[in-house]
This record gives structure tokens, sequence and C-alpha cells, in this order.
């Protein structure tokens, strides 16, 4: 666990008995993350994940090293979310983002706001596009100034508030 992390346990551990999720039914693995590999979830005996979220050290190494470790343990159709991008105080995050994107194609990312970016498989990445354009009362795709945002080739649908 980076140091902006530290103290988090508990609130998380309060937020998942609000949402009724038994501590018992979940692995938490403190430390730093640069020291976790793919190898270690299929040691922990865990499947493939259908959502990630990437919250982490907002380094490009630290960024990049947690992308590539997403890359490898969430499964065909699953989503990876990554924290804190744009933000030019993590400017970091933005550098990661560009080399992964370039460095691998089973991770597309597909669709931005809220300070984060999604990335979905591949494979489905156009489900997920239909998927966010059926929920327009939770997602709003918007051109942006006529274009729509790209990264790294890829289009972004690019969400916000519903107005």
């Amino acid at each position: 666990m980076a140091i902006s992390g530290y103290g988090s346990k508990l609130p998380l551990l309060r937020n998942l008995e609000a949402c009724g999720i038994p501590e018992n039914s979940i692995r938490l693995a403190g430390g730093n993350s640069m020291h976790l590999t793919a190898s270690d979830f299929t040691q922990w005996g865990l499947p493939a994940f259908r959502m990630l979220s990437i919250d982490g050290g907002h380094t490009l190494e630290f960024t990049l090293h947690d992308l590539m470790v997403a890359s490898c343990v969430v499964r065909d159709g699953g989503l990876v979310v990554l924290d804190d991008f744009p933000n030019p105080s993590w400017i970091g995050v933005s550098e990661a983002l560009m080399h992964f994107a370039h460095a691998q194609d089973r991770l597309v990312p597909f669709m931005h706001g809220y300070n984060k970016i999604w990335f979905a498989t591949k494979s489905h990445v156009q489900q997920w596009l239909e998927f966010v354009a059926d929920e327009s009362d939770v997602f709003t795709c918007q051109d942006m100034h006529g274009s729509r945002r790209a990264v790294a080739g890829h289009a972004l649908c690019f969400t916000g508030p519903v107005k």
C-alpha cells in the first residue's frame, strides 16, 4: 500500500459491511503493488476479474505496472477503471496510460469521464459502448467540440453529468 493509501482499510471494511459483503469473502493484499504479479492471483486461487479499479501509486512506474498486471487478470469482457485521468497533479497516470495503450492490445480505452478512464477487452469494446448508449439515464456520451476524444488512436466516449 502506498503512503497515500495509509489508513484506508477501516473505511473499506465499513463500506463492504454496508453493502452486505462479509469480510471473510474478500482477500485484502496490503503492500507495495510493484511487488504484485499476475501469478499471485493464481496462487491465491482467484478467478479472472470482471472489473478492476486502479487507484494506486500515481507515478509512471506504479501506474504502468498496475495496468500491466490488470491486463493479465481481467477476464474477457471485463473492465479496468483507471483513476485520476486526466489530472495535472498526477501526470504519471497520463504518461503510463499512453505507454500502456501502445505496449499491448488486449485492453482498449473506450470511455472517459468523472476523472477516470475505462478500458474493456478489445473483443468487447463495442458491447460496452452499446451498453453505455442504452443507459442514457446514467451515462451520456458526448462529442467534444464536434470531435470525439481519442487516446492512442482509440476514440473515447466522453461522459459527464447527465443534464
